[in-house]
């Protein structure tokens, strides 16, 4: 039942560069919400690099995870996360 917001900061884990080899915490911050038709999707300030699918995007409001990164826009620059909802419905 967690509620995702535009201007909600998060943390994004990446690479910094594709095929990297040093994780790193990036401060972030949600863009907009359900963008995407499909499952609930999110959008983050921070665009994400290749290799960085499947790393959690996290709430610095609670500490809880909020989204999984899917993918990036990257003329946009923007990253693009599947949400809570879509995650919840995995383990169904």
């Amino acid at each position: 039942d967690y509620r995702v917001q535009p201007g909600v900061p998060v943390v994004q884990y990446t690479w910094k560069v594709p095929g990297g080899t040093l994780l790193r915490s990036v401060p972030s911050e949600i863009t907009n919400v359900n963008q995407f038709a499909g499952p609930e999707n999110i959008e983050t300030r921070f665009a994400p690099v290749q290799g960085d699918s499947g790393a959690p995007v996290v709430s610095q409001r609670d500490g809880l995870i909020i989204g999984v990164t899917t993918g990036a826009d990257l003329y946009g620059r923007f990253g693009v996360h599947s949400g809570p909802t879509a995650i919840d419905d995995l383990f169904r």
